[in-house]
């Protein structure tokens, strides 16, 4: 759970730019930047905001859709209606459903799903076997895109950022990126908008291997 206040982060970026009274770059301006860097990290870590919770299937149809806001599927883990067995739901490739079950799409509906197949290129849409009735609970874990965070006083706000803290530095050199990126025509500000943008780069790649590194998944 998140505790940096967005006001806070946008008061470090303003004394690290050396504009307190946000005479060059408007506190709106950092605001709307700061939105630009979740959604930013979102894209290129999509486990950065992840939701696990009950999903209901469109019934009598093996294609399913992510509520709106889903960037990702992540995971079908299993069934959750009250009267299904509860197993977990196993990935299949599509390749497998097509051959050793050709009419899977037009499969008897029930409440107990066995399968999901999944496409990293339409990552908003998965489909279930058999195919799920209108009454279908099933557990997933998909990432969300951030919403658009809005403040109307920065004096008593009290909103903090939607990512995890641990991003917070990461957010803050978007930030600073994107400000200096501003007045790139001199060459200062060039470079330091693009060391910030490498510091970013850097920190998402980073975050991604240390977390690879650590996934209970790669234990031994």
């Amino acid at each position: 759970m998140a505790t940096t206040l967005v006001v806070d982060l946008i008061k470090r970026a303003s004394e690290l730019l050396y504009d307190d009274t946000n005479v060059r770059w408007t506190k709106e301006a950092l605001l709307s930047w700061l939105n630009a860097a979740q959604k930013a990290i979102v894209l290129q870590k999509p486990d950065s905001h992840v939701v696990n919770e009950d999903f209901n299937c469109n019934g009598g149809t093996t294609k399913q859709s992510l509520p709106d806001n889903g960037l990702r599927l992540l995971e079908v883990v299993r069934n959750v209606t009250e009267d299904s067995t509860g197993e977990a739901i196993s990935v299949v490739s599509r390749d497998v459903m097509d051959t050793t079950v050709p009419d899977w799409h037009s499969s008897t509906p029930t409440i107990n799903i066995e399968n999901y197949v999944f496409d990293e290129r339409d990552p908003k849409h998965f489909y279930v076997y058999p195919a799920p009735d209108t009454d279908t609970l099933i557990e997933i874990i998909y990432s969300k895109a951030p919403g658009l965070i809005v403040v109307v006083d920065h004096n008593t706000d009290s909103q903090t950022i939607t990512l995890d803290d641990v991003y917070e530095n990461v957010i803050l050199d978007y930030m600073l990126y994107r400000a200096y990126a501003k007045d790139a025509e001199y060459s200062k500000n060039g470079r330091q908008s693009l060391n910030h943008y490498n510091d970013f780069a850097n920190a998402i790649g980073m975050k991604m291997k240390v977390d690879i590194i650590n996934s209970p998944n790669e234990q031994s």
